[in-house]
């Protein structure tokens, strides 16, 4: 068995294989078609591909044409996204970042595109102290419910049992 640093150089159409420029003491060489190590491939599975350049670590078999990239690994010219032991931070190449910091207990989320949240079942958003939605306008969907804490088109005035007629213009409402 031998143990290369290499860079990705050719994926295959499913994109379970690659091909990698090994660096080794002759000179640079290209593998055969190498297996993509994975933490979970069956029942609960997961999609990271590497892009074509990205510094690899393999194991082969003696001949180079079977073997396994095992991970890839920062060179000089790139950095972590964090370099504090208590970050979690995924940086993507649009600018999208998921990042949480253990010890300030925080979550922070920046797409760069649409986020979608769908559940088959209850949905349930709670904080401690205050929760701020804010857009452009807000747009509340019932499915025919009930729906309650905010004043609206549809919302029936405590006092005179009516719907309000100066409801919110950036608030709309289906119910």
């Amino acid at each position: 068995m031998k143990e290369a640093f290499g860079l990705i150089k050719e994926f295959s159409t499913d994109r379970k294989t690659v091909r990698v420029m090994l660096n080794l003491a002759g000179g640079e060489v290209l593998s055969g078609w190498l297996r993509i190590a994975r933490r979970r491939t069956k029942g609960d599975t997961e999609t990271d591909t590497f892009d074509l350049d990205e510094q690899v670590f393999c194991i082969l078999n003696d001949t180079l044409d079977e073997g396994v990239v095992l991970c890839a690994v920062y060179g000089d010219e790139d950095d972590p996204p964090s370099s504090s032991a208590d970050v979690y931070e995924r940086k993507f190449k649009d600018g999208t970042v998921i990042k949480y910091d253990r010890s300030a207990h925080k979550l922070d989320i920046e797409c760069k595109g649409e986020i979608s949240v769908k559940a088959d079942g209850p949905c349930t958003v709670e904080a401690v102290g205050k929760c701020t939605v804010k857009g452009a306008t807000v747009d509340i969907d019932g499915g025919g419910g009930v729906i309650g804490g905010v004043v609206h088109q549809l919302s029936p005035c405590q006092v005179f049992g009516v719907c309000h007629l100066n409801p919110s213009t950036t608030t709309k409402v289906s119910g």
